[in-house]
């Protein structure tokens, strides 16, 4: 197996380390947060992980590229992480054994995929998106980078998603439309329309709010 290290140290972080050790693929070494340097370990179900700087790991990396996933929801932030990190880490794919993708697809890389999330027919993924529990990704879609599905987010087919949007939990796009990049979708949200104009949107149907 191989080693892995773990960007973040939050709770999204630590159901990461489930998934990791559930994959039975790698040995995760540590977590890599700047945020929490004053606390040097976390505990996941009894095991716990030293929680390392982000300086300290570029000096890891230097000596000999590692395996690294970033367990961060916010994409501006992971972004920054590629951008420095992107010469001297593989960002593998982590894809829990209970989802399933059941037709062809196309996936990038450093995307995060949790329990019973569902891919039908001729799916194409591009790289660092997060699906969590339970996420259904309808046939023909395409999904573009650095976007975060929260929990039994339900899109159907031949929609295309773009880049930097987030949508919350039980959120549902129909058939045939296209969101575009930088959007926030609501939890329990209806997406009826095309997204064009970059915004929040909330309700059944969703609306543009003004904030």
């Amino acid at each position: 197996m191989k080693d892995i290290y773990i960007f973040g140290a939050s709770g999204y972080a630590k159901e990461t380390v489930l998934l990791i050790k559930e994959m039975g693929e790698y040995i995760i070494k540590a977590f890599v947060d700047k945020n929490n340097l004053n606390q040097k370990f976390a505990s996941v179900n009894n095991f716990t992980y030293p929680i390392i700087s982000e300086d300290n790991f570029y000096q890891i990396c230097k000596k000999e590229q590692q395996e690294a996933v970033i367990s961060i929801a916010n994409w501006e932030v992971v972004n920054k992480l590629v951008m420095r990190f992107d010469n001297y880490c593989n960002f593998p794919n982590i894809i829990h054994p209970s989802s399933a993708f059941k037709g062809k697809y196309n996936i990038g890389r450093g995307n995060i995929i949790s329990y019973d999330c569902l891919f039908t027919e001729d799916i194409t993924i591009g790289s660092f998106n997060r699906f969590n529990v339970r996420v259904a990704i309808g046939h023909n879609s395409t999904i573009g980078d650095y976007n975060h599905f929260n929990s039994s987010v339900n899109i159907a087919g031949n929609v295309v998603i773009g880049n930097n949007n987030l949508f919350g939990i039980n959120s549902i796009v129909l058939q045939n439309l296209t969101i575009s990049d930088g959007n926030t979708i609501g939890a329990a949200s209806l997406i009826l329309k095309n997204i064009t104009k970059t915004g929040t949107y909330f309700g059944v149907p969703a609306k543009r709010l003004n904030l």
